[in-house]
């Protein structure tokens, strides 16, 4: 037997059930989304600041500000944690002092060595050179070096073959010489050797070292000629008497023939006049030659005065004015006016001027044209002597201030010798250019009053 129960709901009853529940829920639903949003609101902003602290600090770093410190004023889990972190950039900010005063010692230790250094990293792109490696390559003030020196790499290929060989071999290369071409025009004799950085057994650099070997060579040179010029000294001190006793001797008498032999009638007289003659010539050149040996071997004190270098290229062109006249050649002079007056032995300089003056007198031979000029530069004074002779072939360049070398029939290869020394002994330094059938020439520079370190020297050992 079955029974059933009946619900019976009336339609206005449960709107009023539903109506009752949303006065009800809604203002709690409201409640708990308003708590939520506060709680929300709360917790991300407690997080928010630590989170801007810790951006603000990676942006300071990332701008290599190491002093920066975080400051938070909160009492809270992170106060322990930025606590620690500025202990640690403490930390760091003593380890940078301590590597930029160590970047700073090896910059000047770079900077005082004479061989062009550079320093490359992974990529084969400089991170770091000295001023050797700037003045060696020429690099033009408006141009980076690193873009410069990847220049000179592209226009060489065996430096750039070296650079690429060191790279993949990771094997140093020790004194290998080579022609470097500059975008310049010049040429440079080097010599090049690597040194290979390794960090965890992998490649983190490469140090290059270049010399330039026409230096090197240029210093030998005159390692060689002051030992010759040493051995000359001894040399001379010991024979002088020897020397010039009997050349006098042979002057007197080849004087006195001559004087005799004309008063006396003999046959072919003019023969042995004509010898007595070439006698005389001889003996003065032989004795002309032994002087000029004699000047070059004796140690002369150079006696430093105020000058007017001026005043000494006038007294020059004083003394070559004839021998101008008789070989139809005209000076051309350029003399700055206003010039600062130099310390100098006058007597020595007019001996440079006149003896390069007249070799360019004797390379013009007839109908040309020399030039001299002085100019004031920052540092120096310069004087350039100019002519449109025959020039020198590449061997009389280099060989031109070696002793006893001499291209004249007549000459005794000492005079450039000569020059060179006097110069170097004013401090200052001599050059030249010249070209075959073109012409030569010279560029003499001797250093500015408060450049002149003899002065200088004298001056402090005074003071003490």
């Amino acid at each position: 037997m079955y029974g059933y129960l009946r619900l019976v709901l009336s339609q206005k009853g449960i709107q009023n059930f539903f109506s009752d529940i949303f006065i009800i829920f809604v203002p709690l639903v409201l409640v708990f989304a308003l708590l939520i949003g506060f709680t929300i609101y709360f917790i991300s902003r407690a997080y928010t600041k630590p989170l801007q602290s810790i951006e603000l600090m990676a942006e300071n770093l990332t701008a290599g500000d190491f002093d920066y410190r975080i400051d938070y004023e909160g009492k809270d889990e992170f106060t322990e944690t930025f606590s620690s972190i500025n202990k640690s950039l403490e930390k760091v900010s003593v380890l940078n002092e301590s590597y930029k005063k160590a970047e700073k010692r090896i910059n000047a230790l770079l900077q005082v060595v004479d061989e062009s250094i550079i320093l490359l990293d992974q990529k084969k792109e400089v991170v770091s050179y000295n001023e050797s490696a700037v003045e060696l390559f020429q690099c033009p003030l408006e141009l980076l070096f690193e873009s410069h020196f990847k220049q000179v790499q592209n226009m060489n290929a065996e430096l750039k073959k070296l650079v690429d060989y060191v790279f993949e071999d990771e094997q140093n290369i020790r004194a290998r010489e080579m022609i470097l071409w500059l975008p310049d025009g010049r040429d440079v004799l080097a010599r090049v050797s690597s040194f290979v950085f390794k960090e965890d057994d992998k490649l983190s650099g490469v140090l290059l070292t270049i010399k330039d070997q026409k230096l090197i060579n240029e210093l030998q040179r005159n390692l060689q000629r002051s030992m010759k010029f040493g051995v000359i000294a001894n040399l001379a001190s010991s024979i002088s008497h020897e020397i010039k006793n009997p050349l006098s001797s042979m002057a007197i008498h080849a004087e006195i023939l001559s004087v005799r032999f004309q008063d006396m009638e003999m046959e072919n007289k003019d023969v042995v006049e004509k010898s007595l003659d070439v006698l005389q010539n001889e003996v003065k050149r032989l004795n002309r030659i032994i002087s000029q040996f004699f000047n070059l071997a004796r140690v002369k004190k150079t006696d430093l005065m105020l000058i007017d270098i001026n005043k000494v290229v006038d007294d020059v062109l004083t003394l070559v004015s004839q021998q101008a006249i008789e070989r139809n050649i005209k000076v051309e002079i350029d003399l700055c006016d206003p010039i600062e007056r130099i310390y100098g032995d006058p007597d020595q300089l007019t001996q440079v001027i006149l003896n390069i003056l007249l070799n360019s007198f004797q390379a013009i031979h007839h109908d040309g044209i020399a030039k001299i000029r002085t100019r004031q530069e920052s540092l120096s004074v310069r004087i350039e002597i100019e002519d449109n002779g025959c020039g020198m072939t590449p061997e009389t360049q280099e060989r031109l201030f070696e002793l006893y070398y001499t291209t004249k029939h007549d000459g005794g290869g000492i005079g450039m010798a000569i020059c060179k020394n006097i110069i170097e002994a004013h401090e200052g330094k001599i050059e030249f250019e010249s070209m075959v059938d073109k012409g030569t020439t010279f560029y003499i520079e001797l250093p500015r009053q408060d450049r002149t370190q003899q002065l200088k020297a004298a001056a402090e050992k005074n003071s003490e």
